[in-house]
């Protein structure tokens, strides 16, 4: 009577395929007994790296104890003075994740970080297509325009003064600002149209 079990059946506690456990006995990461079966106690030790099930299983049996130490350690750090801004760990880490602060396991640490680097690669892509621009580009282009609108409206008193002290009425001083100020702003309209 053998006291190891299968290959299929370790791999199936495992939480992995036997393909992989017959691949870490190719490598030597497992040993078979002399009946070619495996020892049940190996199954849950780090044979193998990237056991996502295994890892998240562990540190969840794991956590109860460690993680209230830490926790406690956490929590207990002095408060800053009266009027000060919070600048514990457990305040940032409640502020970036916008609730009670917890210890992730390696599963959510991953999960979050591949979710922030696919949002990071779609705001780059839109930057790319022109969906999103830089305030800093906008901001830079409105004062381009409004200094464009500025010049041109300071430059109307110049280029009609000699024609308004030649003017007898206030109809026709009237209607020569009113021809000038409307080209300026047509001309506005117009390279705002060409962007």
């Amino acid at each position: 009577m053998s006291t190891g079990i299968a290959i299929r059946e370790f791999a199936r506690r495992d939480g992995c395929d036997d393909k992989l456990v017959r691949r870490a006995i190719a490598q030597g990461k497992l040993t078979l007994l002399p009946d070619g079966s495996i020892d049940p106690a190996l199954v849950g030790t780090p044979w193998r790296k990237g056991n996502w099930k295994r890892t998240e299983a562990k540190e969840s049996a794991d956590q109860p104890e460690e993680a209230a130490e830490l926790s406690e350690a956490v929590m207990e750090r002095p408060k800053p003075a009266a009027g000060g801004e919070e600048t514990s760990i457990v305040a940032n880490v409640a502020k970036f994740f916008g609730k009670d602060p917890k210890m992730l396991s390696l599963m959510e640490a991953t999960t979050m970080k591949e979710n922030y680097l696919a949002k990071l690669r779609e705001l780059e892509y839109d930057q790319k297509s022109g969906l999103v621009v830089l305030v800093d580009d906008v901001s830079r282009e409105v004062g381009k325009r409004y200094s464009g609108v500025r010049s041109k409206l300071l430059s109307i008193p110049t280029n009609i003064a000699p024609d308004l002290a030649r003017m007898k009425t206030v109809a026709e001083v009237e209607d020569k600002l009113r021809a000038k100020i409307t080209w300026a702003l047509e001309e506005l309209v117009g390279d705002v149209g060409a962007v």
